[in-house]
């Protein structure tokens, strides 16, 4: 978060203008609230900049408070990374956790062991990892795709090779390996704890010794495996990682170590750990001399007391040995916090030097001590080094690295995916593109191509992406905004989607579910596709929209890509149409300096019928392409949905035809279909709701006739009574 800037914002962020939920809102159109570590962080430094302005600056003294003040709230991301917020997560729905169908196990919260994936892109990956290791690897990297071009270029490039059919062999048997592989992890949290098995009841072949045995032997034969790949002569970045963390040698001892330390065969028959008799004599040697230091520093510190004057003998504690530090002698403190004794005069021949201070003692380091360090040296550190560590043998990153790299290949080969093209050209070209999970529901999925190129930037840039090369034909200005209209269900956010999707695993370092694809760096995704509502936040789902636009606009840059769908539909046609229309200009006449690469779809044709969006060289338009046969008998036949983006715009979204195949009833279908017909040519929709239809007008006479007739029987019924009533004489009752 940067506190610095140019413009001053109208009030400060620490004041009351912001503690309320407007000012809620306002921030998370400049901020990504969702970051709460960052958020709070955040926190503590408003309230040191809030403690600094009352210890030093005079109430109300604008000009010196003005040194505490806040001028702007921007955000930066990590280095090489590119940006995605919860909103991206969920409207591309990279990562999505639900309830686990275990009933003893929690619900879908990401950091409870009962929360499992549902449908994601993520969740397509994660079942080709097979290793702890490689899960988190890998999760890692969903969540942080990178813009380091080396970094994707070596990715793409080892899937490529485990791709390659001469590694097919190989391929599966590094898969093989890394499926018998355990978590390090957790199998050395219980050696240092001294747990031999994970639980009391769980079997000796399931113990921690077991399993270290086997993790040093497929290892081995993985890192062997490995080697032997096809790589065209050029190395591996990978490879030469794991070579330079993983020595086959270490791995083998700590098997052998392992082996010749346990007997598997009577551990499995008492289900408990049986030690193999003369294991390692220096180990032996080390651990009896360390046991034995208790008695050698209490024989020390009395030489010392022996040493030292009469009245200083009182003060020495004891003698004690740390690891690293080495043997030290202890004094206690006076009441003036100074040690009792802090050994003899200069020149004496024994230089007392302080160490440390701790709990009322003072620890030096003397003539004794030294000649012990010089004996003893670092006995713990021997001692560690003579057991076996497996801290110094393999780093587990090394596997989870090539765990979740073997993943992104496997489903490049179960899918079909494509090595990218990647260029530092801001250009956006895919061809034949599909949506990696939508096609996964439907019997046949529609491909469809993309071409956008977003702010060139810098002359040298713009140069590197001239209109020539990216244009179909010669003349022709690649948009950078591509605006799509068409019929619902016709597949338009599908597309905007798989767009972005494509641009996202590209930027993981995996192949792209397309026929071929050329995409420049894309240092963040932005998206108002989806609307998250909750009742912890004070929003409306019109708030929510707004505030994820204002979010795009704040944070895009040249090489960003924004998708905008249906933006602008939560509030008055009239109000969401001049807020749609007005956020394409903002987009479309940005400089080449800061100008983004924006997918939009929209049903409000009345901004291209009114002209109320320019015309500009940096806007294109298209529509999902349906096939109208107005010769049907019913009129949820005419419709026929093609799913494939052609340019151009479309003049109807066919919203009524949609509603009949939902199931709304053909006279409130008949009736929308002509009062939209008149709200599309701008007419009087009061003067047409007040003429009436023909059989209205039937209905109509029809009640007054009626009407009259009883009007006419009416008027007949009360000159009887008058009759009635002159005959009969007055009513008594009556006054």
């Amino acid at each position: 978060m940067n506190m610095a800037g140019d413009s001053a914002l109208e009030a400060d962020i620490s004041g009351s203008a912001f503690g309320s939920n407007q000012g809620n809102l306002r921030l998370g159109s400049l901020i990504n609230l969702s970051s709460r570590l960052s958020i709070g962080c955040a926190g503590a430094i408003l309230s040191e900049l809030q403690r600094r302005r009352a210890s030093e600056c005079l109430y109300r003294d604008q000009d010196v408070s003005a040194a505490h003040a806040i001028r702007t709230i921007t955000m930066f991301d990590l280095a090489n990374s590119m940006f995605l917020n919860d909103d991206t997560l969920d409207a591309l729905q990279i990562l999505r956790s639900e309830s686990h169908p275990d009933s003893q196990k929690g619900g879908p919260d990401k950091s409870s062991s009962g929360a499992k994936e549902s449908l994601s892109v993520y969740g397509l990956f994660q079942r080709h990892a097979r290793t702890p290791q490689g899960k988190a690897k890998l999760k890692q990297t969903f969540l942080r795709p990178s813009t380091d071009m080396g970094l994707l270029g070596e990715r793409h490039r080892i899937i490529a090779i485990l791709l390659r059919p001469e590694n097919s062999e190989t391929f599966t048997m590094i898969i093989k390996h890394l499926r018998m592989i355990k978590n390090m992890k957790a199998i050395m949290s219980h050696i240092q704890r001294g747990v031999d098995k994970p639980s009391s009841l769980a079997p000796a072949k399931r113990g921690v010794w077991k399993s270290l045995q086997r993790f040093s032997k497929f290892t081995v034969e993985l890192y062997e495996t490995v080697r032997v790949l096809e790589t065209g002569g050029a190395p591996l970045e990978v490879v030469n990682r794991m070579q330079a963390q993983v020595d086959p040698r270490q791995i083998m001892q700590v098997g052998k170590v392992v082996s010749d330390t346990i007997d598997f065969d009577a551990t499995e028959t008492i289900n408990d750990t049986v030690i193999l008799p003369g294991v390692s004599e220096d180990l032996d040697q080390l651990t009896r001399t360390y046991n034995g230091f208790p008695s050698l520093l209490q024989e020390t510190a009395r030489h010392i007391v022996r040493d030292v004057p009469e009245w200083a003998a009182a003060y020495i504690e004891h003698c004690i040995y740390y690891h690293q530090l080495g043997f030290l002698t202890v004094i206690s403190a006076n009441a003036n916090g100074e040690p009792n004794y802090d050994g003899p005069e200069p020149g004496a021949g024994d230089d007392w030097e302080r160490i440390f201070v701790h709990e009322g003692n003072f620890y030096f380091k003397n003539r004794r001590m030294k000649e012990l360090d010089d004996y003893f040296g670092d006995i713990v550190a021997q001692i560690h080094g003579e057991q076996p560590s497996t801290s110094l043998c393999c780093r587990k990153s090394s596997l989870g690295e090539l765990d979740s790299l073997t993943a992104l290949a496997a489903v490049a080969q179960q899918y079909n995916l494509t090595a990218p093209e990647m260029t530092e050209s801001n250009v956006l070209e895919i061809k034949n593109g599909r949506h990696l999970l939508q096609e996964l529901v439907v019997s046949a999925f529609v491909p469809n191509d993309c071409l956008l190129c977003g702010g060139n930037g810098s002359e040298s840039e713009s140069a590197g992406s001239s209109t020539s090369e990216l244009s179909h034909s010669e003349g022709e200005k690649t948009p950078s905004m591509l605006i799509l209209t068409g019929p619902n269900h016709s597949g338009k956010s599908v597309y905007l989607k798989q767009v972005a999707l494509i641009v996202y695993l590209a930027h993981v370092g995996s192949f792209v579910p397309a026929e071929w694809a050329r995409i420049g760096t894309v240092d963040r995704i932005l998206t108002r596709v989806s609307t998250r509502e909750s009742a912890a936040r004070p929003e409306s789902a019109f708030a929510i929209d707004m505030r994820q636009a204002a979010f795009s606009i704040n944070l895009a840059t040249r090489r960003s890509l924004v998708l905008i769908d249906e933006f602008g539909k939560g509030t008055s046609p009239v109000d969401g149409a001049a807020l749609a229309a007005a956020l394409f200009t903002q987009f479309a006449e940005a400089g080449e300096n800061v100008r983004p690469k924006v997918l939009a779809a929209t049903h409000f044709h009345e901004i291209f019928e009114q002209e109320l969006l320019a015309q500009s060289p940096t806007v294109g338009f298209a529509h999902m392409e349906i096939n109208v046969d107005y010769n049907t008998q019913y009129l949820e036949d005419q419709v026929t949905f093609l799913y494939t983006m052609v340019p151009g715009r479309s003049i109807s979204s066919f919203g009524t035809n949609c509603a009949l195949l939902n199931g709304i009833d053909d006279k409130i279908v008949a009736r929308a279909e002509a009062l939209s017909l008149l709200m599309a040519h701008g007419e009087d929709l009061s003067a047409a709701c007040a003429s009436l239809s023909e059989e209205e007008t039937k209905q109509l006479h029809k009640a007054e006739n009626i009407a009259r007739e009883l009007h006419v029987r009416a008027h007949n019924f009360k000159s009887i009574r008058r009759v009635l009533n002159v005959a009969d004489g007055p009513d008594p009752r009556r006054p």
